[in-house]
């Protein structure tokens, strides 16, 4: 009984590595029919660790973590250029616009806060205020 068990999981692994490998394709098969062109410089290796990076900081222990940490890399990035500007613009002036070019010097110690102090991620961090 226990061997049937562990060849059903085995299969249901492969299965799951399948589907995954299969929608892969379709949106590799999109993304070429959406740009006309596709290149292997589109797939940087810098793009692999963007992924780990949303996977980190959402939260490796559910389903919803990844996803939860796609919204928040994708916000930050689009947002923590506006915020740089805006605060330091009364001080800096026209400088605050070159500033604002370095927001990747801001988003890596918000990232280690989040691996030192939130091991669950975003989604453990929102799971502890729910237990209260």
């Amino acid at each position: 009984m226990a061997d049937a068990l562990l060849e059903i999981e085995e299969l249901t692994k492969r299965f799951g590595g399948v589907i995954a490998g299969a929608i892969c394709g379709v949106a590799g098969a999109l993304l070429a029919n959406h740009t006309g062109f596709i290149s292997p410089a589109t797939m940087h290796w810098t793009r692999s660790g963007d992924l780990i990076v949303m996977v980190v900081l959402g939260g490796m222990a559910s389903s919803f973590g990844p996803l939860i940490g796609a919204v928040a890399l994708l916000s930050l990035e689009e947002a923590l250029p506006i915020l740089i500007r805006a605060m330091a613009f009364p001080v800096f002036g026209d400088a605050a616009v070159r500033m604002a070019e370095y927001w990747q010097i801001v988003l890596g110690p918000l990232f280690l806060l989040v691996v030192l102090f939130a091991r669950g991620g975003i989604d453990g961090l929102l799971a502890g205020a729910r237990r209260g």
